[in-house]
């Protein structure tokens, strides 16, 4: 899985409904999604596991200092962990709504 977004977007909703960013995003640049790709084809990143995500992150990148996309980087730990539970919630509505899915896939969800 590659986040090919970014990290770090702060807003906030005001009691009109409006979004008002408080820091904007940053965004993974082409160039360096291009040395992700190239060290995942080469077989040359380091890997560790996301201790929030139980999923392997990449520790080393050949040529991109990865530790800018650190959520650490961006949020405290609470605002971390509102943003992991939400994103894992909205993941289980969103697999719950295909019909006929293979119940190993729907599990993979699950934390």
């Amino acid at each position: 899985m590659l986040n090919t977004g970014g990290v770090g977007e702060l807003v906030e909703q005001g009691l009109d409904g409006a979004r008002k960013v408080q820091k904007k995003v940053t965004r993974v640049e082409i160039a360096e999604m291009s040395a992700i790709i190239r060290g995942i084809a080469r077989g040359t990143i380091r890997w560790r596991e996301d201790p929030d995500w139980m999923l392997e992150t990449p520790q080393h990148i050949e040529g991109l200092d990865a530790s800018k996309f650190d959520l650490d980087k961006h949020y405290d730990q609470s605002k971390i962990d509102a943003l992991i539970a939400q994103t894992r919630l909205e993941r289980v509505e969103q697999i719950e709504t295909i019909p006929g899915l293979a119940p190993e896939i729907a599990r993979a969800v699950e934390f």
